[in-house]
């Protein structure tokens, strides 16, 4: 979760990040970052569509803005 909250708070301020794992502590390959800043967010957004992090290419179809500021 440290490298997550290093790669994305490049973007902006955090509110949260949440990996989630499964039962052996592993990763499920899946999160949710929450930013403080919508217009932080949204750049987040466009900028990290197709970056890879732990081998996994990130979608923009699979970012999204949860909450709306």
């Amino acid at each position: 979760e440290a490298m997550i909250s290093e790669i994305f708070g490049a973007f902006g301020e955090l509110e949260s990040t949440t990996l989630h794992k499964g039962t052996g502590g592993d990763s499920k390959g899946y999160g949710f970052v929450h930013f403080k800043n919508a217009t932080e967010g949204r750049r987040c957004l466009e900028q990290m569509d197709g970056f890879v992090l732990a081998g996994r290419p990130l979608r923009r179809f699979a970012l999204g803005l949860c909450r709306p500021q």
